[in-house]
């Protein structure tokens, strides 16, 4: 506030995006305007017996153009997040060059009920004229559960995972759950053994007007497990599958052997996927390198948790019981199979194996995953 007027300098606005409700489950924008560069979101909430949608973009005839051969390149996005799941789980990404009055189709296959999912649609930068566009989505109930959704979070011996068990409003008949399981990935939390901070410095440094850039570079080690992993190696720093955009401008990995220094994979991205090579009990190091023109941006990443994830070669079973106390304590009656009647709900509670049959690596903290 000024201090003579008592007068606001500045105000601050506040913007809240409320998910648009679905209606019978189909959702229609109309005549969507963008131009180069430009961009449309919009937020909206899938109904609660959606596993699957059809989305339908269609760009708007122009009578102008008669020929209609002005084609545009328009990017198509649906996303939805959630915890202790990957960014790329449940997003679509789709480019298509789009001349007016064009129709394209594709399919959702895994949509997470009642949770957020984000529409956007943007027309790439080499695209100069605008456009009108419309979307619309039709969710359905086909499937059980979005294929690749790890439902099934379990740490350590005694933690208990609950998943509701739904029989959708639309059925005619009830249905009866048998409710199984199956963990397929085992995720392991590192923290860095070593950190600097430094300005960072190119050859192209004149490049940043400037401006001087830094450079935090994050060292993480491991041990190959032995036994009981598959082909699949992800490694990415922790909470940025739960973000949209990077937390900050520059992130790069390397993966390399601690003994010989061969690397065995490099990406300037914000996650490591697919990286072959590992041997069995060799110790390994990741090196992430964030930069940034704020020193102190960088130095609240300082000790930042990554995430190493492997694949497992054979999947793993977890017990199912009808209580919480049961699951946790691995002494109560294993889950029996229930009818539901159209629109009831039941959960039941998974635990994880018995110890007998869990990787013999597995250390506290470990994470097993799976759906």
């Amino acid at each position: 506030f000024d201090a003579d007027t008592d007068l606001p300098l500045f105000s601050i606005p506040v913007t809240v995006i409320k998910p648009k409700a679905e209606i019978e489950n189909v959702i229609s924008v109309k005549n969507i305007a963008l131009a180069s560069g430009e961009a449309y979101r919009s937020f909206l909430t899938p109904p609660n017996t959606a596993r699957s949608a059809t989305l339908t973009i269609t760009l708007r005839d122009d009578d102008t153009d008669t020929e209609k051969v002005t084609k545009r390149l328009i990017h198509i996005s649906t996303l939805q997040l959630l915890p202790q799941s990957a960014y790329s789980t449940l997003h679509l990404h789709k480019r298509v060059w789009m001349a007016p009055g064009d129709t394209v189709h594709y399919e959702v296959n895994d949509v997470a009920p009642d949770k957020t999912m984000e529409l956007c649609l943007s027309q790439d930068w080499n695209s100069l004229e605008n456009s009108l566009v419309s979307a619309r989505i039709e969710y359905k109930a086909d499937g059980l559960a979005p294929e690749g959704l790890d439902a099934l979070i379990l740490r350590g011996t005694r933690s208990v995972a609950e998943v509701e068990l739904g029989c959708p409003s639309t059925e005619q008949t009830t249905l009866i759950a048998a409710p199984s399981g199956k963990l397929s990935k085992w995720r392991r939390p590192l923290r860095p053994i070593s950190s600097t901070l430094k300005p960072y410095v190119d050859a192209d440094r004149d490049a940043f007007d400037g401006v001087i850039a830094y450079e935090l570079s994050l060292d993480y080690e491991w041990t190959h497990p032995t036994a009981n992993t598959g082909s699949s190696t992800v490694i990415r720093m922790a909470g940025d599958d739960q973000i949209y955009e990077a937390a900050i401008e520059g992130q790069h990995t390397r993966v390399y052997a601690k003994k010989s220094g061969k690397t065995l994979g490099f990406r300037d991205a914000r996650s490591l996927t697919d990286i072959k090579g590992f041997e069995p009990g060799e110790t390994y190091r990741a090196t992430v390198v964030l930069r940034h023109d704020d020193p102190k941006t960088l130095e609240n990443f300082r000790h930042s948790e990554c995430w190493i994830e492997w694949s497992l070669k054979s999947d793993l079973a977890p017990r199912c019981f009808g209580t919480r106390q049961g699951a946790y304590l691995s002494n109560g009656n294993k889950f029996k199979d229930v009818k539901l009647k159209p629109g009831e709900t039941r959960a039941c509670f998974f635990a994880p194996p018995e110890e007998k049959n869990l990787p013999k690596e597995l250390l506290p903290g470990d994470i097993l995953l799976g759906s």
